[in-house]
């Protein structure tokens, strides 16, 4: 599943188990002369509008209407039913909670991901100049025997489809250079890496971290983590800027070298 399809359904779910459990409050209501608050009925009509509208957004943005969802999919989806059913059952009680939850990850991530790494520029300035190349505000040295194939390595992080929180889909920094005459390695390869964890602040992760459920979510968000190499143009033995852009003029993330000088 991809992001817009996740996205949209999970607001579908949402709305859809919200307004059974306001039916069902309804129905026991009458069942057995309990009260119930009476705008139960505009509110769950409004949320079923509402989860038919996304759910129609959801089949649009589909690709090729594909309907192969791992079981792991379904249980994603029973779970954002559930969440939604037991939200309008108890509003004074779970929803709070669960809002609070939603929060309080959201910000522990930020925070975590932001001193990982950075803000996250549309570009930055490379200039390569006496066997040295400085990147925005970074300078690394050569050796006089460097190759002339030389990659700027960038650590990308991609936040799984599932993983439904209001942050950047796509985190990256610059993490060094790779200049080894013996190298293989070809413009744009990607090596995936182990753990994200590991990189993480340590404080934010003694801090916080401790807690079973912040480290399983967060190794599962920061599972599709790799690092690109992008080939220098021109190589180091002459003075050069290049301006290193990360996305394309419809946004997305698609980095690539603009010769400058």
């Amino acid at each position: 599943m991809e992001f817009p399809f996740t996205l949209y359904s999970a607001v579908c779910c949402l709305c859809a188990g919200a307004s059974l459990g306001s039916f069902l409050c309804i129905l026991v209501g009458k069942v057995f002369h309990k009260h119930y608050v009476h705008a139960r009925f505009s509110c769950a009509c409004i949320l079923l509008s509402c989860a038919v509208a996304a759910g129609t957004v959801a089949l649009l943005v589909l690709p090729q209407l594909s309907f192969n969802f791992s079981g792991s999919d379904v249980k994603w989806f029973i779970g954002i039913i559930a969440a939604g059913i037991f939200c309008a059952i108890s509003y004074r009680i779970i929803f709070p909670l669960v809002l609070l939850l939603y929060i309080t990850v959201s910000f522990v991530f930020a925070v975590s991901f932001y001193k990982n790494f950075g803000t996250l520029p549309d570009s930055l300035s490379v200039r390569v100049e006496n066997n040295s190349i400085l990147v925005d505000n970074q300078l690394f040295s050569l050796p006089q025997t460097t190759s002339d194939k030389i990659f700027i390595e960038l650590t990308v992080m991609q936040l799984p489809p599932k993983v439904l929180l209001p942050l950047p889909r796509i985190w990256y920094k610059i993490s060094g250079i790779n200049y080894d005459k013996d190298s293989s390695l070809e413009n744009g390869e990607k090596k995936k890496l182990s753990s994200m964890t590991r990189q993480t602040d340590k404080k934010v992760d003694h801090a916080v971290f401790l807690i079973p459920f912040f480290r399983s979510f967060f190794d599962y968000s920061t599972r599709d983590s790799y690092t690109e190499f992008f080939l220098l143009p021109g190589g180091v033995h002459r003075t050069s800027d290049y301006i290193l852009r990360f996305k394309d003029s419809s946004g997305h993330f698609s980095p690539r070298f603009i010769n400058v000088l």
